[in-house]
């Protein structure tokens, strides 16, 4: 009989960012494979998900006055595993900054509204220009 056998599970953690980081220590001991649904068959970043230049996209005073006293961690990433932080966020170097709904609002207009300006400058289509807007779905009352 073989010592060696396969577990399979779905891992949902809700903690610290020191806990993160211990299970993360944990984790890359051993001989795991771990992939999320939601990014399979999608390019991959070392956090499971696409970086965005935020630092390129809003200046440091925009950004300064969106991340002031929120909470900021340094977490440990694991190679090979594609997951991603559920909670609103932003990463700003090897920073993780955590965001209330109201501040993630705000964040995710100003940089739609940079990216929607930058987009208007280069697509001269007006159909192709407003095709990632209208691919939104929106529910207006």
């Amino acid at each position: 009989m073989k010592e060696r056998f396969k577990w399979k599970a779905e891992i949902v953690f809700e903690g610290t960012a020191d806990q993160f980081n211990e299970l993360a220590e944990g984790l890359a001991k051993f001989p795991v494979d771990i992939r999320v649904a939601e990014w399979a068959g999608r390019p991959r970043h070392f956090a499971g998900c696409m970086p965005l230049p935020i630092e390129k996209l809003l200046n440091k005073e925009r950004l300064a006055r969106l991340t002031a006293d929120k909470p900021q961690m340094q977490l440990k990433f694991i190679r090979d595993i594609a997951g991603g932080i559920r909670t609103a966020h932003v990463h700003l170097g090897d920073r993780v900054v955590l965001l209330e709904p109201e501040s993630f609002r705000d964040f995710i207009g100003q940089v739609a509204q940079e990216l929607g300006e930058r987009r208007a400058l280069i697509v001269d289509d007006y159909v192709e220009a407003m095709s990632p807007i209208t691919a939104i779905p929106i529910h207006i009352p």
